[in-house]
């Protein structure tokens, strides 16, 4: 049975899917869920979001250089920073008009366990060589393969 509704759709209680006339929710209004679960997903679950928060933990806070790194359009990386600055995870620091940079806030700073745990659930459970690359992926708890002399 459907409960609930308002503008906000209806949810789904076996599922907690909330709907909408003519389907589920768009990726837009996901900020807007009711559970905290969804709001979050729908800051960080975006397919840049994960790249571009990391360089910031590990220190790369420009607007240019996030852009560079990954190829980015500037709208596309414009439009993430704004984000994290709207939910709170990143400020704004102009040291230079021309060149935007970006800090983590304490809020930002609080997901360092998050990339800690993608990183090792990663090498973990996704790690795979690349064609033609020469390394070889090994579980991180695995001791180092011995060097064959040559």
């Amino acid at each position: 049975m459907w409960t609930g509704g308002g503008a906000g759709g209806r949810l789904d209680p076996a599922s907690g899917v909330r709907w909408r006339i003519g389907g589920p929710l768009r990726w837009s209004e996901l900020r807007d869920a009711d559970d905290p679960e969804t709001r979050a997903l729908a800051v960080l679950g975006d397919r840049w979001a994960l790249h571009l928060l990391s360089q910031c933990l590990a220190g790369t806070a420009r607007f240019d250089q996030l852009q560079r790194r990954y190829g980015l359009s500037r709208s596309i990386v414009a439009d993430r920073l704004k984000l994290f600055v709207e939910e709170g995870i990143l400020e704004r620091c102009d040291a230079d008009v021309a060149r935007h940079g970006y800090r983590l806030t304490d809020k930002g700073r609080a997901l360092t366990p998050l990339f800690a745990a993608i990183k090792t659930w990663t090498q973990d459970h996704v790690a795979t060589p690349r064609a033609g690359s020469t390394r070889r992926a090994r579980p991180r708890s695995a001791p180092p393969e011995p060097r064959s002399p040559e």
